[in-house]
């Protein structure tokens, strides 16, 4: 199946919002738990806003609604680990780099969607490249339990990364029958997703040595809060509805992160 212009299009812009906010929320040496309390609000306040002018989606999305919010949160906890372990240079391009390829492997086995041969080299060419960045340099090589964590980390965020987006797929599918249930099915998603990162902000901001997120920077930067804005996904998740799920490259969530 040839891929529409306009899907392209969509997916370079949400591959270029989702890069920018991974690097801005990286270098944020503040306080990235407020950050990401004010992301997750936003997200969720949008979602709240859309809710009632979209049509509710067929219950038969609702176990992929809350298989993906589920993912999404154990996305964040290996996320936030491996850039508290590991460079956004070595942890983003293996992360990313191995969604694609995890979802073009599976998604003929769950969803029967099966690539040509041209795209099953073209997605391993694009994961194979992307992961090749995070190789150490010649003469410098990258020792020691902290990149050794990071990897693992980054591997565990490219397995969720792949797993919400299958989740994700099948959910707009699923949400209705035109692109106003899938568009619901998304305000649904950032609206549950949303209250989810609330409840696990909370438990994680109150193991970070009982300070609040905005009394301490230190305590904050330790716990690497690092969702992503409420823009960055719709295009993305609409398009599963309409079009082949694999092989993204990039993929971007309505209300969070990574």
């Amino acid at each position: 199946m040839v891929v529409a212009p306009i899907v392209v299009a969509l997916l370079l812009a949400a591959a270029l919002m989702h890069a920018t906010w991974n690097a801005l929320l990286k270098s944020d040496r503040s306080d990235r738990l407020a950050t990401f309390g004010v992301i997750m609000t936003t997200g969720t306040v949008m979602g709240l806003v859309a809710v009632p002018f979209l049509p509710m989606i067929e219950p038969g999305a609702w176990k992929f609604l809350a298989l993906s919010v589920a993912i999404h949160l154990a996305y964040y906890t290996f996320l936030l680990k491996a850039y508290s372990y590991g460079d956004l240079s070595h942890t983003y391009p293996i992360a990313r780099g191995l969604g694609p390829l995890l979802v073009a492997l599976v998604s003929g086995q769950l969803i029967g969607e099966h690539l040509r041969t041209q795209d099953i080299i073209g997605v391993v060419l694009l994961s194979g490249s992307l992961v090749a960045l995070a190789m150490p340099l010649r003469g410098k090589p990258a020792v020691g339990g902290r990149h050794g964590l990071a990897t693992l980390f980054a591997v565990l965020t490219g397995v969720s990364i792949a797993s919400y987006i299958i989740a994700d797929g099948m959910g707009v599918r699923a949400a209705g029958p035109d692109s106003a249930h899938r568009l619901a099915y998304i305000a649904w998603l950032c609206v549950a997703e949303g209250r989810g990162c609330w409840c696990w902000r909370s438990r994680s901001g109150r193991r970070t040595s009982g300070r609040t997120c905005g009394g301490n920077g230190g305590a904050a930067r330790s716990a690497g809060r690092s969702p992503a804005p409420a823009t960055a996904l719709p295009s993305t998740r609409w398009r599963s509805g309409r079009w082949p799920t694999s092989p993204p490259c990039a993929r971007p969530r309505c209300c969070s992160a990574p």
